[in-house]
């Protein structure tokens, strides 16, 4: 049973000759607090700081510079970079303990099978392969893991004199979204009364200040006390001050803070793009709160202010030379970016392959289909169709055009790869039509006007990309239900319409053709939720029949090289006609804002550019002008293209912008180009 208490967490800012206590100047009666904090790092951080990415070594001079700062991390520090991949985590837990983190939660990717050696390799004093200091781990409705039941559910800081209590909190879609095969025995619990309890004896430890720091993500329309947002848990628990909030890779900061009730509530995006940082100023006397602001902190922002500290770029240095001298091999060059993951654009960030077809996860399937080919060649099962799966969770970044390393595919495959590239199963047509319509569940609609389509956050790293297969679905009708599964209320939705394999045998929701499905050991478990393959096997429709003896890594990496020995080109067109949609959208064209910068991201105004797409398509890249329009006083003007994605660039007076990603269908509507 877990162990329940609070406990003191103290650092100070200043020492006395008697105790490491030092309080607020009798003069002005305040004491002014900076919790500074980060989330969904996904193993950024780590790599050169740049304009784009502030590293752990900035956040560790930002925490000495800032007034009795606290640090906090939201959850998922894992998973997501070559640096977490091919240090075990360490490459971003030790940065942590040297940057001086004072307090952190779980995010469901650190739910894996290195769940407790990422939490002891935060908590523990010391250890063989460890640096810095410990980190507080709180997590109170997450229960049965052998170290974190040994844990305190909160925790109090103490700066001058003023106790800040902490509690954290994990989404309850983490058992559905990980792999129930490395949780066994793991419960999340409610996360309304885990969050009171905490708050009440938070209360009683004596904390002037409360902080919940939650991965769960910010909905509006996601209310009531059975709810799994923050703002569900900032709504029906009193006593939180702020929420520093995670899952959702939202920028909640400064202007775009939100409030709910009491609560503010932040949280700072996604890949160390930008440090949140919120001031809570408290009267000294009577430990009430007097101000409370939010305000963010970019990667430019910390690029220009803020150097490193030396012995965490010393460590970071270290990491980086270490794992860039064996994955910095270039192997392949492509003439046009490969595009998935969280993509940025400007202030708009999208997960593209988590609601479409993207070139990137495109190719990443088709290597596992052409691994599984040459598996199964001269076998019994060769003469069998084979479809590979990739759903769009794995996908993680994107690649601009240009030389590719072995890093940049580690960076775009989940655990950078390393899993087998298939588990190989012999299943029905039947089955098949099942698992596509439970990931198309992810999904909610598609805006009639701007052809948006949006999606369900928790869940949308089901999303299912097909090789070997093509298929039609009507957003319009119900899907699966319940999201996160249920068998005894589960129902398969009627989303898909058609789904058509590559030898032209049409598949329907009762087909018994026989076939090979590519998938992976996380979603047979039933991963993303994806229980119908694990009932399948339970009921004798599905047989492993192999297991690929080479990575997702290598599948891919080997993929390409053969297309680049043959073409001297990696060149994968935007879309391949993989996914119809059905809905009420039918224009052809949507409306993009264009905002042009220069070097030093400033707009570019009352300036003439000449805008050009590239709509990617089989033929190759060709970059079509779209006119010369005027920038208005911002940088900005307004520019009719047409459907679905395409890159765009502009020139001005003969020199180029960068190229950028749009696509209406996956949200992606405007474009912000910056003069080279």
């Amino acid at each position: 049973m877990k162990r329940i208490w609070a406990f003191f967490l103290t650092v100070c800012m200043l020492f006395s000759t008697v105790i490491g206590f030092s309080f607020a100047e009798e003069d002005d009666g305040v004491v002014v607090l900076n919790i500074l904090h980060t989330n969904d790092m996904h193993g950024s951080g780590i790599a050169d700081a740049s304009e784009t990415m502030i590293r752990y070594s900035q956040i560790a001079t930002m925490k000495d510079e800032f007034e009795n700062a606290i640090l906090v991390d939201g959850g998922d520090f894992t998973q997501g970079s070559v640096y977490v991949a091919m240090t075990d985590g360490l490459g971003a837990i030790n940065a942590m303990r040297l940057a001086g983190y004072d307090v952190a939660t779980l995010g469901n990717h650190e739910f894996t099978a290195n769940r407790s050696h990422f939490i002891s390799s935060l908590i523990s004093e010391s250890g063989e392969e460890l640096v810095g200091s410990p980190v507080a781990v709180v997590a109170g409705n997450v229960l049965g893991d052998e170290v974190l039941d040994t844990q305190p559910d909160w925790c109090i800081i103490e700066r001058e004199g003023v106790k800040v209590g902490f509690f954290g909190l994990a989404t309850p879609t983490t058992l559905t979204t990980g792999n129930p095969a490395v949780n066994v025995g793991i419960t999340i619990g409610n996360i309304i009364d885990a969050a009171q309890d905490a708050v009440d004896h938070l209360q009683d430890e004596g904390a002037d200040v409360i902080v919940g720091v939650t991965h769960l993500g910010y909905d509006p329309e996601v209310v009531g006390k059975d709810g799994d947002s923050s703002n569900c848990v900032a709504e029906n628990v009193e006593g939180i001050d702020v929420i520093i909030d995670a899952h959702f890779h939202q920028s909640m900061m400064g202007a775009d803070a939100k409030q709910a009730g009491d609560t503010l509530i932040v949280s700072s995006g996604t890949g160390a793009a930008a440090v949140g940082n919120v001031e809570i100023t408290v009267d000294a006397n009577t430990g009430d709160i007097l101000s409370c602001e939010s305000e963010a902190i970019t990667a430019a922002d910390a690029f220009a202010n803020y150097a490193e500290d030396q012995e965490v770029k010393d460590y970071l240095d270290r990491v980086c030379e270490e794992v860039d001298s064996i994955t910095g091999r270039v192997f392949a060059n492509i003439s046009m970016g490969l595009y998935g993951g969280h993509y940025r654009n400007g202030e708009n960030v999208a997960s593209i392959a988590r609601r479409g077809e993207t070139n990137a996860v495109s190719l990443e399937a088709d290597g596992r289909l052409r691994e599984a080919q040459r598996y199964f060649e001269g076998t019994e099962y060769e003469d069998l169709p084979i479809v590979s799966l990739v759903c769009g969770g794995s996908c993680r970044t994107a690649i601009p055009a240009g030389d590719v390393s072995v890093a940049q595919i580690m960076d775009l495959s989940l655990n950078a790869g390393m899993d087998p590239s298939g588990v190989y199963v012999k299943t029905t047509g039947a089955v098949l039509w099942e698992t596509v319509e439970w990931g198309l569940s992810c999904l909610i609609a598609q805006d009639p006007e701007t052809g948006a389509i949006s999606a369900d956050g928790s869940y949308h790293g089901r999303y299912p990309n097909l090789a070997g297969a093509v298929y039609t679905y009507d957003i319009r009708k119900e899907g699966s239900t319940p999201l996160d599964f249920d068998p005894e209320t589960y129902k398969m939705g009627s989303r898909l319409v058609s789904l058509t394999l590559d030898d032209g045998a049409e598949i329907t929701k009762d087909s018994d053709v026989e076939l090979i499905l590519c998938t992976n050991e996380f979603e047979l478990g039933g991963g993303d939720g994806y229980f119908c393959l694990q009932r399948a096997e339970e009921a004798g429709q599905l047989t492993r029949i192999g297991v690929s003896p080479i990575s997702f890594l290598d599948a891919t990496v080997n993929y390409m090289t053969e297309i680049y020995e043959a073409t001297g080109d990696v060149y994968y067109p935007l879309t391949s006609g993989r996914v119809t949609v059905i809905s009420d959208y039918h224009k052809d064209e949507f409306t993009s804002v264009v905002t042009v910068l220069d070097a030093a991201e400033a707009p570019v105004a009352n300036t003439q550019a000449e805008l050009f797409v590239n709509y990617g398509t089989e033929e190759g890249v060709k970059w079509v002008s779209m006119g010369v329009f005027t920038t208005d006083d911002n940088g900005q003007f307004s520019a009719t293209l047409k459907k679905g994605p395409q890159e765009t660039k502009v020139v001005i007076d003969g020199q180029e912008s960068t190229v950028m990603y749009v696509d209406n269908i996956a949200g992606m509507l405007d474009t912000t180009l910056t003069m080279k």
